[in-house]
């Protein structure tokens, strides 16, 4: 196994020649373990034709490198080292290296079979955010244009989004997508995420063709709740459109159902949203906390939303100690569905929508507040006021269509042609 990290930020800004001797060493190691000749490499990779020349050295040779190698040849590796950073990211996004921006950070690791590719950064034409792929790609050398390794797997790979948008929306067969995009503030809940979110779902809300609203994220927090960074002296605030509250409160009297796909962390507010939506599901490697009492103050807010979902003990535990819990935990006290492992996440959420969108609408909107609803009822107002609905609901056109097509052994016309 080998494991060499490169800073891409030191080669390409420092340029020091300790620093291109080291990922000259790195390709002479890479190419041993991948069994490339000197040769070969030479031909098929014009890329690393700058270390072929230090292919027949030992590991034991690096301190010569480090001390011999001359500014012509770093200057010489930086170019390379930029044209084959432009490469691999043509590659894996489909982007023209026109529109890709060189990374600020980059990090190549080799474990057995398995190459990984971390950047971030902007351009002066196009500023990116950062958003985790969770599918395995097999990618050839050629493909490439490397002389790592002649097969390897990206996993968690890094792609870039064109969008300056604090949310993202997008339909598709009857799903809203809701994802937060400030990776690089962590999704804090800033003026312009809550506008942006509130705008999101309000339009999810009166689109017919919604028939559930997801929630994710782009980057590795989900959400870190309160802004931290705002209102900072001499920066002006984009005016207030929504609230985080009138957020949670839409989500939960909204007549539609709305997901959860935690795919990063969560702490303070970001804990109130995953508790608010109907059904959350996590990947197993984050972790959720109650984290305010460490900054001195207390989770008021979403405590409306999450006290409701814990038992007394467990609330007492985790809003005072302030700890942070793996999502497993936080599945357990009863604050998210469920957590699973990272790489059958979008499986999972998948097979929750597909189950719930076949439900009909009224009847999911009637579920809904039966849920919120009845807990907080006496026992006799709660018999009177189900047994209306009930009744109302019996008597809908939505329950002649699935009553029928029960007995006719079909879908229900509301149930997208996807899942039928």
């Amino acid at each position: 196994m080998v494991t060499t990290p490169i800073t891409a930020e030191a080669m390409l800004l420092n340029k020091t020649p300790r620093v291109f001797a080291l990922c000259r060493a790195l390709s002479v190691l890479s190419r041993n373990e991948a069994n490339f000749s000197v040769s070969n490499s030479r031909r098929k990779v014009p890329v690393a034709a700058s270390a072929a020349a230090t292919a027949s050295r030992s590991s034991e040779d690096r301190s010569d490198i480090r001390r011999s190698i001359s500014p012509s040849i770093a200057r010489c590796t930086t170019r390379r080292i930029t044209n084959a950073s432009r490469a691999i990211t043509t590659t894996l996004t489909g982007r023209s290296t026109n529109h890709v921006a060189t990374p600020a950070k980059s990090e190549l690791s080799v474990h057995s079979k398995t190459f990984r590719h971390n950047q971030s950064g902007s351009a002066p034409q196009a500023s990116f955010n950062v958003a985790a792929i969770e599918e395995k790609v097999l990618v050839t050398n050629t493909s490439l244009d490397s002389p790592i390794t002649k097969t390897c797997a990206l996993t968690r790979l890094k792609v870039v989004t064109n969008s300056d948008e604090a949310s993202l929306y997008e339909v598709n067969q009857g799903v809203a997508t809701i994802t937060l995009n400030r990776p690089e503030n962590k999704n804090a809940l800033s003026v312009e995420m809550v506008n942006s979110v509130g705008d999101h779902l309000a339009t999810a809300q009166v689109d017919p063709e919604v028939r559930v609203i997801l929630f994710t994220n782009n980057g590795n927090t989900f959400c870190a709740g309160a802004d931290l960074k705002a209102n900072q002296p001499g920066v002006t605030q984009p005016t207030t459109r929504h609230s985080f509250v009138q957020i949670l409160d839409d989500i939960i009297e909204s007549p539609k159902p709305v997901l959860g796909r935690i795919a990063g962390h969560c702490t303070g507010g970001g804990v109130g949203l995953a508790a608010a939506f109907d059904i959350s599901i996590a990947a197993d490697d984050i972790i959720v906390g109650f984290t305010e009492v460490r900054i001195g103050v207390a989770p008021a807010v979403i405590s409306v939303v999450c006290l409701p979902k814990l038992r007394r003990a467990d609330a007492s535990e985790l809003f005072l100690n302030g700890e942070r819990i793996p999502a497993s935990h936080a599945a357990e006290v009863g604050l998210i569905n469920r957590a699973v492992p990272r790489d059958l996440l979008d499986q999972e959420v998948r097979e929750t929508l597909h189950k719930v969108v076949r439900g009909g609408p009224k009847a999911l909107a009637a579920s809904k507040q039966l849920i919120s609803k009845v807990p907080q009822m006496k026992r006799n107002e709660a018999w009177e006021w189900t047994a209306e609905l009930s009744q109302s609901l019996f008597q809908s056109p939505e329950a002649e269509e699935g009553i029928g097509a029960f007995r006719e052994r079909r879908d229900a016309n509301w149930v997208p042609p996807s899942n039928q």
